[in-house]
């Protein structure tokens, strides 16, 4: 089979952009949406967004080739150049390691190489000026309103932004009161189908990464100059290794991919446009302590559980905020336990995880106590241990039977370390100064 990348079109009056792709054994394409009418009144040139939908239109396609994942594609009338290949070539390769793993496929024989179909093709990227505001992504959890606090301590001007909005972001933005803006993305009705079947493959799929493409077309139509994410300096420790790559779970929300990326946008997209993350000299352990101390309007409404998300019904929980089944749930109460009191925890998550019998293996894999890291955005092993050395002197948890355990198990380090910024950073160095200042 041969995966196609059929064809993507924008509607100019109903600011809907569809992309088109297809397997050579199937009859029909699959079709996927993306509703930008929320910027009908916007002011641009839609010829200057040509290489921004491209990009777009086929990091998308990861989606749709994984179900076969037979390594040879169409790219149809698409044109693409040496360097446009080799980022694409990087992208699907660590993108899709996760999936090459868990699945026990091949990455010479599963993964495209897309400098098979580079051509000459010159593309210059765009050169005006940009209004002085930032797009920051909103996903309601702790990181992106941590960021939020960084960016009202250094007064700048930003505007929130989602794809597909749901309950936890709207409630978490009306609380940060900037402007919310939203695209509506409508996957395949038929990719959940073909997930399912036996002779197809299902996986993770770098969401980050795709999703950071719509967020540059926004930034093109509204005139942002930065492009703000959330994500944490121990976001490149590997979950393991396999066939001789590092399988990250977290790869494109990584140091490498955002220099990857930010590369990439400046060369053929927009040369004054940034891709940053603001919390990226962070250790999890700052960015709780911060959002511990300042965050006490959004306790009651954010949510730093994945199934809130989740594109399948069934997996989806919609009446509380933490599902306190899932390793990202244990993940956060851990990391949040020192900073806050037990009370106050029990509050945000409605039970004792400490207590859930289930999740103890959980916490032995998050300290790198078992097999291996589990494959969820958390944090590194030495960032758990140190959450569990933090609460030897908490009031509230120095005589739990389960605290004790584990701190049995965790030979005593000092925890300093991590609540120290990491000279690791892609933005504006008078910013880093300032944060470094205001919370060191």
């Amino acid at each position: 089979m041969i995966f196609q990348f059929i064809d993507f079109k924008f509607n100019r009056q109903t600011f809907i952009l569809k992309m088109e792709y297809s397997y050579s054994g199937l009859d029909f394409n699959f079709k996927e949406s993306l509703d930008f009418s929320e910027f009908k009144s916007a002011d641009f040139n839609y010829d200057d967004l040509y290489e921004a939908f491209k990009i777009l239109f086929l990091v998308s396609g990861i989606s749709y080739y994984k179900l076969y994942a037979c390594a040879e594609i169409d790219l149809c009338d698409l044109v693409i150049n040496k360097e446009q290949a080799d980022f694409l070539n990087f992208f699907y390769k660590n993108g899709l390691s996760e999936f090459i793993y868990t699945n026990r496929l091949d990455f010479e024989k599963n993964i495209p190489d897309f400098t098979k179909y580079a051509k000459d093709y010159d593309c210059e990227p765009l050169r005006g000026n940009f209004l002085d505001k930032s797009l920051l992504a909103w996903g309601g959890g702790k990181d992106s309103i941590v960021s939020s606090i960084l960016l009202d301590r250094l007064n700048l001007d930003y505007d929130l932004f989602a794809v597909k909005s749901d309950r936890i972001k709207d409630e978490t933005a009306k609380i940060n009161g900037n402007t919310f803006y939203e695209v509506k993305r409508s996957l395949d009705s038929r990719l959940m189908e073909y997930n399912l079947k036996d002779e197809t493959f299902n996986g993770h799929v770098p969401i980050t990464g795709i999703l950071a493409f719509i967020k540059v077309l926004v930034s093109l139509m509204k005139g942002y100059n930065n492009i703000i994410l959330s994500n944490e300096f121990s976001a490149d420790e590997a979950n393991l290794s396999y066939q001789g790559n590092k399988i990250n779970h977290q790869f494109s929300k990584g140091l490498e991919f955002e220099e990857r990326i930010n590369s990439y946008i400046q060369k053929f997209i927009h040369s004054k446009l940034n891709y940053f993350s603001l919390l990226r000299p962070f250790y999890e352990l700052k960015i709780a302590e911060i959002f511990a101390q300042n965050a006490q309007d959004y306790f009651s409404v954010f949510s730093s559980c994945n199934r809130n998300f989740h594109f399948d019904s069934n997996k989806n929980i919609k009446s509380k905020n933490f599902c306190g089944e899932c390793e990202k749930c244990a993940f956060v109460f851990l990391i949040l336990s020192p900073f806050l009191s037990k009370k106050a925890l029990i509050e945000i998550f409605k039970e004792n995880l400490f207590e859930n019998k289930s999740l103890e293996l959980v916490y032995l894999e998050l300290c790198g106590l078992a097999d291996k890291k589990p494959f969820e955005c958390v944090g590194t092993f030495d960032e758990s241990k140190a959450a569990f050395v933090l609460l030897k002197n908490h009031p509230d948890w120095k005589d739990s039977d389960f605290v004790l355990s584990f701190i049995e198990k965790i030979a005593d380090f000092d925890v300093d370390s991590f609540f120290q910024l990491q000279n690791s950073y892609t933005f504006n160095s008078e910013w880093y100064l300032k944060i470094k200042d205001e919370f060191k």
